[in-house]
């Protein structure tokens, strides 16, 4: 656990490596949330952070840790990892309102393909389908807007 704390990235991102095999663990879960959370400044290890993280990606601490992660503005590549694994868990009520309200913010064209490819399963869910209408009317991409449009 102290190699977490070490100078250099290489014994850090090691370190994230060796702990992946124990991250059912609470405890190593709390350290490694607390990490990507507030004390990791490498956005390589925060990567794989995230990566060692969703090997127990139905705990509620992990998913509560991803939200938290999204809402910070993280950089493309940390925001479709994270995305990915949430979507995996699109059938969970709080995820699923999160993203489809998070899909107004998004700027990304093929991050929200794929977050409107996955909310139209959902269609049903009144919360995502007043979301999808809105983004429907004030959608500038026209293949973004063509996918809403045919689909609901």
């Amino acid at each position: 656990m102290q190699k977490l704390e070490d100078k250099s990235v290489q014994v850090r991102l090691w370190t994230i490596w060796a702990l992946r095999g124990i991250v059912h663990d609470k405890i190593i879960i709390e350290i490694l949330i607390g990490r990507l959370k507030f004390k990791e400044s490498s956005n390589k290890v925060k990567l794989w952070i995230v990566r060692a993280l969703s090997d127990q990606i139905n705990n509620q601490d992990i998913q509560d840790a991803f939200l938290h992660i999204l809402k910070s503005k993280p950089n493309n590549e940390m925001k479709k990892l994270i995305l990915y694994y949430l979507l995996q868990k699109i059938d969970n009520l709080e995820i699923r309102n999160y993203i489809s309200s998070y899909i107004h913010k998004e700027y990304n064209k093929e991050i929200k393909i794929e977050l409107v490819k996955s909310l139209l399963k959902f269609k049903e869910d009144s919360d995502v389908r007043y979301n999808l209408e809105k983004l429907s009317k004030n959608e500038r991409d026209e293949e973004v807007k063509k996918l809403l449009v045919s689909q609901l």
